[in-house]
C-alpha cells in the first residue's frame, strides 16, 4: 500500500506541475539552454547528414541481420556474412540518400510521435504495474500526462493543431476533461480504498490476480511459440540434409562402378560432404537453443501455476488447466530427449563422414551411396517424425495457454 500511496502522491504531484507550470517550464528550458545554441548541432547534422545516417543504418542493419540469420550462419564466417549483409544494406541506403536528396532528419515529425508514445506506454506500464491500476485509468492518466507534456514541451505544435486542425483540437480538449475526471477518480480509488463498497476490495484483489495470471499466461504462450519456432527450424535443417544426402546418394549411383579416380569428381563430392558436415554441425546448434527454450517454458508454466495460487478458491479449479499443460510439457520434454540421442547419433555419424572422402577414393562409389544411404537417411527420418510430434504437442500448449482461453475455463469450472 505504501508504494500506492506513493505513487499516487507523484503523479498528483506531475499533473499539478504541468497544470500549472506550462510557461514556467518553458522559462526553465530557456534557462538551461540560454548559453548555448542548439541550432549549431541540427547544422552540423544537416552538413553531415550522410556519415551520421551511415553510422545508424550500421547499427540497425547490423543488428537486423544478426536476429535474422544468427542460426542459419553461426561462427567466425557466420559472424562476418552477418556483418556483410548488414553494411551492404548501410550503404546501400546511404546512396539512396544520396541519389534521392533525402536523410532521416527528414522524418522529424515520426520521431515526436514515436518519443510520445514511449512516454504514453511507460506511464501506462508504471500504473498498472505498481498501482495496481484498472486499464482504463491506466489508459486515461497515461493520456493525460502525454497531452499535457506534449503541450509544455511543444507549444508551437498545439498553436498548430488550434490554428490549422480546429476541430482535431477540440476533440483533443474534450478527451483531455474526460480522461482528467476519470484520471482522478482512478488515484482516489487506489489511494483511498475503503471508500468503495464492502465487496469491492475483495473483487479488486480478484480482478488484479486475474491481470497477473493473464500475463503469465501471455508469457507463457509467447515462450510456446517460440519453442514451436525452434523445431520448425530444426524441421527446415533436417529436411534441407535430408535433401542434401539425397542428392549425394543420386550423384554416386550415377557414377560408373569403382573407386572415383577424377579430380573434378572428387572436389565436387568433398563439397557435398562438406556442406552435410556443415548442415548437422548448425542441427546440434539448433537442439540447445531448443532446449533452452522448453526449459523458459517450463519456467514460465510454474511461474502460472504460482500466480494461480494467488487467486481466491481458483487453485483447485486451475489444477486440470496446469496439468494438462504439464502433461503436454512433459511429453514434450521426452521426445526432445530423444531428439538428443538421434543428434548424438549424427554427432558420431559426422565422425564417419571424413572417411567417406577416403572411401570413395578405394571403394565403388555405390557402395558408399549405400553407406550413407543406411547411416543417415534413418536417423533424418526419425528426427522430422519426432519434431512433427514436438511440433503437435507444443501447439496444444499455445491453444491451453492462451490468456482468454485460462480465464474462460477458470470461469466456466467456478460456476
Amino acid at each position: 500500500m505504501n508504494k500506492k500511496r506513493a505513487f499516487v502522491w507523484v503523479m498528483s504531484a506531475v499533473l499539478v506541475m504541468f497544470l500549472f507550470s506550462a510557461p514556467a517550464q518553458a522559462q526553465v528550458l530557456d534557462d538551461l539552454f540560454r548559453y548555448y545554441d542548439g541550432s549549431a548541432i541540427a547544422d552540423f547534422y544537416i552538413d553531415y547528414h550522410l556519415l551520421f545516417d551511415l553510422l545508424i543504418y550500421i547499427l540497425l542493419f547490423v543488428g537486423i541481420s544478426q536476429v535474422a540469420f544468427k542460426d542459419r550462419f553461426q561462427g567466425r564466417g557466420g559472424r562476418a556474412v552477418i556483418i556483410a549483409v548488414g553494411l551492404s544494406l548501410s550503404v546501400g541506403m546511404m546512396m539512396f540518400e544520396y541519389y534521392y536528396d533525402w536523410m532521416i532528419g527528414d522524418i522529424a515529425p515520426l520521431g515526436l510521435a514515436v518519443m510520445l508514445a514511449v512516454i504514453a506506454i511507460f506511464i501506462y506500464r508504471l500504473a498498472t504495474d505498481i498501482a495496481g491500476m484498472a486499464k482504463t485509468g491506466a489508459g486515461a492518466l497515461a493520456f493525460v500526462i502525454t497531452y499535457l507534456f506534449a503541450r509544455a514541451s511543444f507549444p508551437e505544435m498545439n498553436d498548430w493543431i488550434r490554428d490549422e486542425i480546429p476541430l482535431l483540437n477540440a476533440l483533443l480538449v474534450i478527451a483531455f476533461v474526460i480522461a482528467l475526471v476519470r484520471v482522478i477518480w482512478a488515484l482516489w480509488k487506489v489511494a483511498f480504498p475503503g471508500t468503495e463498497e464492502p465487496e469491492a476490495p475483495e473483487s479488486r484483489q480478484e480482478q488484479r490476480a486475474e491481470r497477473e495470471v493473464r500475463r503469465e499466461a501471455q508469457q507463457a504462450n509467447r515462450q510456446a511459440r517460440q519453442v514451436q519456432r525452434q523445431a520448425s527450424r530444426e524441421m527446415d535443417l533436417d529436411q534441407e540434409l535430408d535433401r542434401l544426402a539425397h542428392s549425394l546418394i543420386e550423384y554416386l549411383n550415377n557414377l560408373p562402378d569403382g573407386p572415383v579416380a577424377d579430380e573434378a569428381e572428387l572436389n565436387r563430392i568433398d563439397n557435398a560432404v562438406d556442406a552435410i558436415s556443415q548442415k548437422i554441425n548448425q542441427r546440434q546448434a539448433l537442439q540447445r537453443h531448443l532446449e533452452r527454450a522448453l526449459e523458459r517454458l517450463r519456467h514460465w508454466e510454474q511461474e502460472l501455476r504460482d500466480q494461480l495460487q494467488h487467486m481466491p478458491e481458483a487453485a483447485a479449479r486451475a489444477d486440470p488447466v496446469i496439468q494438462r499443460i504439464n502433461h503436454e510439457l512433459s511429453n514434450a520434454d521426452q521426445l526432445i530427449n530423444a531428439q538428443k540421442s538421434q543428434v548424438e547419433q549424427y554427432l558420431q555419424a559426422l565422425q564417419r563422414i571424413d572417411r567417406f572422402k577416403q572411401m570413395i577414393r578405394t571403394r565403388d562409389a555405390h557402395a558408399v551411396a549405400q553407406t550413407i544411404h543406411d547411416d543417415f537417411l534413418p536417423l533424418i527420418r526419425h528426427l522430422m517424425s519426432l519434431e512433427h510430434q514436438i511440433r503437435l504437442h507444443i501447439t496444444k500448449i499455445m491453444e491451453m495457454t492462451a490468456p482468454d482461453r485460462i480465464i474462460r475455463s477458470l470461469q466456466q469450472q467456478g460456476e
